[in-house]
């Protein structure tokens, strides 16, 4: 009698494990990744030729600003440098998952030469 109550409650745990384990999956394959970008703001006129792109985003998604790899840290958080010459320009950052799935941000901005700005 114990021994049948040890199997059903070790394929209870089993299952419940499987379960959680499909569940996760299933997460990374429905929710798309997040990305929160801190700065610059949309439509900001910011000093150049360097602007900074930083912000959070979900941890362990391949992150790209422009197209070119950015690295987040293990909180998600990122910051990326760009350099930009003077004028109007949009920065595209995209976040993609283990399984494909994307979200991108758009920010556009108004580069102006070093010495004005707000920055």
């Amino acid at each position: 009698r114990q021994r049948r109550r040890a199997v059903w409650v070790g394929t209870a745990a089993g299952a419940l494990m499987v379960g959680f384990y499909f569940f996760h999956q299933l997460r990374d394959w429905i929710v798309l990744p997040e990305v929160l970008v801190a700065e610059p703001a949309d439509g900001a006129s910011v000093r150049g030729p360097t602007v900074v792109v930083g912000g959070t985003t979900t941890p362990g998604v391949h992150l790209t600003v422009n197209g070119t790899t950015a690295y987040n840290e293990e909180n998600g958080s990122f910051r990326a440098e760009l350099l930009l010459p003077a004028g109007l320009h949009t920065i595209l950052i995209t976040a993609e998952n283990r399984l494909g799935r994307t979200r991108a941000v758009e920010r556009q901005i108004v580069v102006e030469e070093s010495g004005t700005g707000n920055q």
